[in-house]
């Protein structure tokens, strides 16, 4: 009795070839072959992650922060939002765009400040986006509410001219005071 193991790195297949003594096994015992496949280190995706691993085994995929081995269209490591695995479990809230992957108060705008359109305001839900990303804007004239504080941001956000947030916050059609006359930069254009 003996055994014969190997292991194969890819899928391929194994011939193998019984020789009795006398080159014709006819030496009155009879040969049994039992072939076995171990299945503890199976990728059946063929991803890189063993089953045991991976997170979505019968899908091919790159993620690895949130989840092994699924989906990852912009290959930032967060996992591809599907039908089990949402936004609000881990999964990449910009699945298109590498270099943003959540969004804490859900505007649109990614967390991270150095990513494409980084939010400014990430746990305060706001839609500027002329002088900053995500930040209330109460007129919706696309220009940042004042906050001198810094209490919704990652810093003191001044009115314009002493910096770049509206200075008209409750005005949709003003959103500078260059000379501080308390008349909005835009005139006769109503």
């Amino acid at each position: 009795s003996a055994t014969l193991s190997t292991t194969l790195s890819t899928a391929g297949e194994i011939i193998l070839k019984v020789q009795g003594k006398d080159s014709y096994c006819n030496d009155g015992f009879d040969y049994t072959l039992t072939p076995s496949i171990d299945k503890t280190n199976r990728d059946t995706d063929e991803d890189g992650f063993i089953d045991t691993e991976d997170d979505c085994v019968e899908l091919v995929g790159t993620s690895t922060n949130d989840r092994s081995g699924c989906t990852d269209s912009d290959g930032d490591g967060w996992s591809d939002p599907d039908n089990g695995w949402g936004v609000q479990n881990g999964a990449d809230a910009f699945p298109s765009e590498a270099s943003q992957w959540l969004d804490s108060d859900n505007d649109g705008y990614g967390d991270n400040l150095d990513g494409f359109q980084g939010d400014h305001c990430r746990f305060s839900r706001g839609y500027s986006s002329s002088d900053r990303y995500g930040c209330l804007d109460s007129d919706g004239d696309s220009y940042s509410d004042p906050d001198p504080g810094g209490l919704n941001g990652y810093e003191a956000w001044f009115a314009h001219p002493a910096g770049k947030g509206d200075a008209f916050a409750y005005e949709a059609t003003q959103w500078n005071d260059t000379d501080e006359d308390g008349y909005g930069d835009n005139w006769g254009d109503s």
